[in-house]
């Protein structure tokens, strides 16, 4: 079995010295070789801990999963389902879509696809999904092999992401970007970030991240090699100068 363990810490925003921790307790009717919610996206959803992980179910597919935490760390949950979708999805990321005053998804990045989470929706077919792709824009080339990492984070009027591909050398290599999209431009590309890593490790993952605007500074969890748990502090203005053009 591939088992993921989840551990919810709360932190002291002075000094990020712990407060408390619980085991997140997911609902354990999908374990089978897969077992536990894959790395797991965060998101303050109106007071709401807002959660979308992968998650591999027991006809050996890999769905998406979402959901929220409650303070005893016990998961209300639904996989989600979109018309056409393939046998292993991956890496779908969330953020509020302000104007709208909606929790929504970014489903793939090339073309670049948002997503509604509906009730259910019946197809010509009479089969119900409860996720539909409701924006497509056109993005570059690269971005084809662009996956989600982080949930959206809305800075200056701009969501930013966090995105990876991946290189197969000896041992996976993950490449990074920052991505921006316009929320006055119906959330097509504005701009994006030359690839980096964070310590030039094989397997590098970052699942999420933290503006201070008193900083002027971002906080960036990762994990290298799928055993490590370590945090960045790199300064906005830093960022500023791996974008391009």
């Amino acid at each position: 079995q591939i088992i993921s363990k989840n551990v919810v810490y709360v932190l002291d925003n002075a000094n990020y010295n712990v407060r408390t921790s619980f085991d997140i307790q997911h609902d354990d009717q999908y374990d089978g070789l897969y077992v536990g919610l894959e790395d797991i996206k965060l998101l303050n959803n109106f007071g709401e801990l807002t959660y979308i992980c992968n998650r591999g179910v027991q006809s050996n597919k890999i769905q998406v999963e979402y959901g929220s935490i409650g303070a005893s760390g016990v998961c209300s949950s639904r996989l989600l389902d979109l018309e056409n979708q393939k046998t292993i999805e991956k890496n779908w990321v969330l953020f509020h879509n302000k104007k709208e005053d909606a929790l929504q998804f970014v489903y793939n990045w090339c073309p670049l696809q948002i997503g509604n989470f509906l009730d259910n929706i019946e197809t010509d077919d009479s089969r119900t999904y409860n996720t539909v792709i409701s924006k497509t824009h056109a993005t570059p080339r690269l971005f084809q092999r662009i996956r989600g990492s982080t949930n959206g984070v809305l800075i200056d009027n701009e969501l930013w992401f966090v995105c990876h591909l991946v290189n197969y050398e000896n041992k996976r290599h993950y490449y990074h970007i920052f991505v921006v999209l316009d929320p006055d431009n119906d959330y097509k590309l504005k701009r994006y970030s030359k690839l980096f890593t964070f310590d030039k490790q094989p397997v590098e993952y970052t699942t999420g991240f933290v503006y201070d605007a008193k900083k002027n500074s971002f906080l960036i969890g990762y994990s290298t090699n799928d055993c490590t748990t370590n945090f960045v502090d790199i300064s906005k203005e830093n960022v500023n100068n791996l974008f391009i053009g």
